[in-house]
């Protein structure tokens, strides 16, 4: 009874859709980014699951690339490996630990951003996708569901199948992206610091 949740918020002056054509074509073109791509922006580690990801990409059928991005966390090596053996090795791309500034034009380049995590703590990404309008796959597990909700597509994250259908919709069923998109929006508005700073005092008075 003495305990009180309160969500932060993101920046919502950086993370928008209306990011400028101008923006998206600089980001794109300085790492040199393929037309269509998945992202993989977190931490390369065991907990962060990249090798469910690479062998649920593996699966797919399409010309849809991989794009992976972030810190070289403990244990990166064999993510490494498994990249370098893939049979879709010439379609996954890791473009290492990107700008602050260049991340909100990245993850709206994105045709899906996927966060298959064993486990976080928070999950501060998936709601930087939904406040640019990219869909958002990500774990069923830990803190993920309570901060994604219904709006993104919650995953096994030990089942590579489970992951790998998700891909196929979100890429494939317009009708469900565009869904997505919409209810992302809608519930990134609870994650700001105006709610966030007023919680805090109503609840120290």
């Amino acid at each position: 009874g003495k305990i009180k949740v309160i969500y932060p918020g993101i920046d919502a002056k950086a993370f928008n859709p209306q990011i400028p054509v101008s923006e998206l074509r600089m980001v794109r073109n300085l790492y040199n980014l393929p037309g269509n791509f998945i992202l993989f922006l977190n931490t390369i580690e065991p907990r962060k699951n990249l090798a469910g990801l690479i062998k649920a990409f593996e699966a797919l059928d399409d010309n849809t690339h991989l794009v992976v991005c972030g810190r070289l966390g403990w244990k990166y090596r064999a993510d490494f490996d498994l990249i370098k053996k893939s049979k879709k090795s010439a379609k996954i791309k890791y473009i290492g630990y990107i700008d602050e500034e260049h991340k909100p034009a990245l993850i709206k380049l994105a045709k899906a951003l996927v966060y298959p995590s064993f486990y976080e703590g928070f999950g501060f990404q998936p709601l930087e996708a939904m406040a640019v309008g990219t869909p958002v796959i990500a774990s069923q597990v830990t803190s993920l569901p309570e901060i994604v909700g219904d709006s993104g597509l919650l995953i096994n994250p030990y089942s590579d199948g489970d992951l790998a259908l998700a891909l196929d919709i979100v890429l494939n069923n317009e009708q469900l992206r565009e869904r997505l998109i919409n209810k992302g929006l809608e519930h990134v508005k609870k994650f700001n610091w105006q709610n966030c700073a007023r919680q805090v005092l109503e609840n120290l008075k």
